[in-house]
């Protein structure tokens, strides 16, 4: 109730209030504020839950409309005498549920002239009529009858003279085709004088109503004062019509209609002062004073709107031109940054070709001078390698060599762009990239010479921050905006170059980049889980949205822990519990936390393996030394109590407790070994099929992969995967895809492996 006292207080000039759907059960809290608000005429309370209105209501002296409808009352009569107390009401929205009841409203209130939007006076154009002709109606009700209405002259306008009585033989009538046919309805009026049939409408009342303060008048000086106004109004829609065929803009031709407006009624006010010049010339000299400032300030006003269009479509002009100046030198930047990167590698080339004349050279060298005396075998072991060329000779030592050592990702050749690819191809059977199942044998010239170059070095918080959790975001991103447009989603090691390349452009900061991340996930992935799922999942040896299971593994234990903390200290506060939980996640669990945490989570068999991974990791822990104070290079303490405080040391450190983020990466590790293993088998016959090792199966290799897992499927059944894995006919299927498309497959494959 508080927030719509506010609001109601913030407004107390407004004529219309709405309290819809605010749950009110009583309006005598909000009623005093209500009458405090002069001009309110409408107030909509429907949807609410009230049983009943204030008695007396009679405060509210101006409101014409309300609805009621949708509330609690219990019966009409509950609420009639509370609405016979307003006494300017004329429209009621309400719910009848009989039509005694509705004819007990419409009974009771004879004010009332809407009932649930039905005219109860029988004007079917109410609702479409005019603000004018409803202050026309308002006015001629104010006399109490038709005959307390202004007399007419007999020689009223032309839309009101079907009657007029011909003119004296002395005084010559204007001639018909001078007079002004104003139309019959406003729509025909908007029609013909460009929007101003109800402004006619309205100085023409204003004109009749001056001309009946006169207490008498020739017919002669009616009809001159006919003809006057209706040149004057001819005048006027004339220079709106040909201002308006001129004007497209919306607000200037409302400006025109405004002013046009202005000249009709300003004809009125001189017909006012030409009264007043005859009655008090005084009088007549005021209005031409307030006549000719209320002009000077309507033409104020419509200059200032004009000048401020002009300002302001100046300033979109000038937005517009300084958007296209700004598109064309962002395109120049463009270009010039696409030349310096063809002139760098045009330079590069130049330089790799040098040196392979250089290493030629050097051998032919050696070549025609047999007597030298060969190197010792150590000091040609221990010589630097030749430079890295691009021919076939040194590229394949360069793969036997690297096969000898350890294995680990490389950039694709099959997930950079085209123009990347600079070196020579891979040989048949290369796993791209360290592709899906393996590390590459064939990475690109560029990658290459990055790899044996100076590799920028990342530390494990700038791996995670500034790459990780960022590639996983703009992967789930990017996979939103595939399935809209009925792409095909790319893999993790694909879409690691697409995050790169959207974030630096260039080649070379692309290809220094990725191997900074794939030297960084190498080096961290033993310490890490995030890290080694990240690799894993780059090289295809697990599916993408098992990172969103260990993040969802983190959440579950430190709520489990939460959990335990509440039940063990039950009348500590929420606060206190959140102080305690952060100093356990920051520092050691106790050993009933962490058992009371793995017997939740896991089957007693999984269980008991982690308490004994756990169990071994306390014993690995370092154990503290004892520091004991010196005097003179000798201990204060003696020798028996220096190994008590050992012996006390050790106990602490063999309590049971670990630190949590030890305990955490047990857990996670398990669950990733577990996941390694149950997906082994489904790896490896996705690698059987899986022709171009990319990580990648068309529409076929899809469908021998299937068959490869269970035999027995229909081909009814393949179509059925088919439209859930590749809906729009990709043929790009990822081994992430294959895993969620065929989980309930694969879980009864593991089944009956077990049998």
């Amino acid at each position: 109730m508080s927030h719509v006292e506010e609001r109601l207080s913030k407004d107390l000039l407004a004529n219309r209030v709405s309290l819809a759907l605010e749950a009110l059960d009583s309006l005598d809290e909000l009623l005093p504020l209500l009458e405090r608000m002069p001009n309110l005429t409408e107030l909509d309370l429907h949807g609410n839950k009230l049983t009943r209105l204030p008695k007396d209501m009679s405060g509210l002296r101006k409101l014409k409309a309300l609805n009621i409808k949708h509330n609690a009352f219990p019966s009409v009569s509950v609420i009639l005498p509370s609405l016979q107390s307003l006494p300017a009401l004329r429209e009621l929205h309400a719910d009848a549920a009989t039509e005694t009841d509705e004819e007990d409203i419409i009974v009771g209130l004879s004010r009332m002239a809407v009932f649930n939007g039905t005219n109860l006076l029988g004007d079917d154009d109410v609702e479409s009529e005019s603000p004018y002709i409803k202050l026309t109606k308002e006015r001629s009700a104010s006399f109490g009858n038709k005959d307390q209405l202004p007399k007419k002259n007999s020689g009223d306008l032309p839309s009101r003279r079907k009657d007029l009585v011909p003119p004296p033989v002395d005084v010559a009538p204007p001639p018909k085709n001078t007079l002004v046919k104003l139309p019959e309805s406003s729509k025909e009026s908007d029609k013909g004088t460009g929007g101003l049939g109800n402004d006619v409408a309205e100085a023409e009342f204003i004109f009749e109503e001056l001309k009946s303060l006169r207490t008498s008048m020739s017919r002669s000086e009616n009809a001159r004062l006919i003809a006057l106004f209706e040149a004057h109004v001819r005048k006027t829609e004339n220079k709106l019509t040909s201002k308006q065929s001129d004007l497209h803009d919306p607000f200037q031709r409302k400006l025109e209609v405004s002013k046009a407006k202005h000249s009709l009624l300003d004809f009125c006010f001189q017909e006012a002062i030409s009264f007043s010049s005859t009655e008090n010339p005084a009088f007549a000299v005021s209005l031409r004073k307030i006549r000719l400032g209320l002009q000077s300030t309507f033409e104020g006003a419509g200059n200032l709107v004009n000048a401020m269009h002009r300002h302001y479509t100046g300033r979109l002009t000038e937005s517009n031109n300084n958007i296209a100046r700004a598109e064309s030198e962002n395109s120049m930047l463009l270009q010039a940054a696409e030349a310096l990167e063809q002139e760098m590698l045009a330079k590069n080339e130049e330089i790799a070709r040098l040196m392979t004349e250089l290493e030629h050279a050097k051998m032919s060298h050696r070549i025609e001078q047999p007597q030298a005396p060969a190197a010792p075998r150590r000091q040609q072991q221990e010589a630097p390698p030749p430079p890295q060329v691009s021919s076939g000779g040194s590229y394949a030592e360069q793969q036997s060599q690297r096969a000898r050592q350890k294995k680990g990702l490389g950039p694709s050749m099959k997930t950079l762009p085209t123009s990347f690819r600079t070196g020579p191809p891979p040989p048949a059977g290369a796993t791209p990239g360290g592709g899906a199942f393996g590390p590459s044998v064939g990475p690109p010239r560029s990658a290459e010479k990055a790899r044996h170059d100076k590799i920028r070095v990342l530390s494990m918080k700038q791996l995670k921050e500034n790459f990780i959790y960022p590639i996983y975001q703009s992967k789930l991103a990017f996979d939103k905006k595939c399935a809209a447009s009925h792409l095909p989603r790319e893999t993790m090691e694909q879409h690691m170059y697409t995050f790169l390349n959207q974030r630096y452009g260039l080649k070379s900061l692309i290809i220094e980049h990725a191997s900074a991340v794939i030297k960084a996930v190498n080096r961290y992935s033993d310490d890490d889980n995030d890290v080694a799922v990240f690799g894993k999942i780059l090289r295809n040896e697990i599916d993408e949205e098992f990172c969103l299971v260990q993040k969802q593994l983190k959440e579950t234990v430190e709520e489990l822990l939460r959990v335990y903390l509440k039940g063990k200290m039950p009348m500590k506060t929420d606060a206190s519990i959140n102080r305690i939980l952060d100093s356990r996640v920051k520092g050691d669990v106790e050993e009933a936390e962490w058992v009371d945490i793995i017997k939740y989570m896991y089957n007693h068999e999984d269980g008991l393996n982690l308490m004994v991974l756990v169990k071994d990791a306390i014993r690995e822990l370092p154990v503290p030394p004892v520091r004991v104070k010196m005097k003179n290079n000798i201990p204060t303490r003696r020798r028996g109590s220096i190994m008590a405080m050992a012996a006390e040391a050790q106990s602490v450190a063999r309590s049971g407790r670990i630190p949590y983020k030890i305990f955490l990466k047990i857990l996670l590790d398990f669950q990733l070994k577990g996941h390694e293993k149950f997906l082994s088998r489904f790896r490896r016959m996705f690698r059987d099929v899986d022709a171009d090792r990319n990580g990648i199966l068309n529409e076929d290799e899809f469908r021998q992969f299937v068959l490869k897992i269970d035999p027995s499927k229909s081909l009814g059944e393949m179509d059925e995967l088919m439209n859930a894995v590749d809906p729009w006919e990709n043929e790009n299927i990822t081994f992430s895809e294959a895993v969620g498309v065929l989980a309930a497959d694969l879980v009864s494959m593991m089944t009956k492996q077990r049998d």
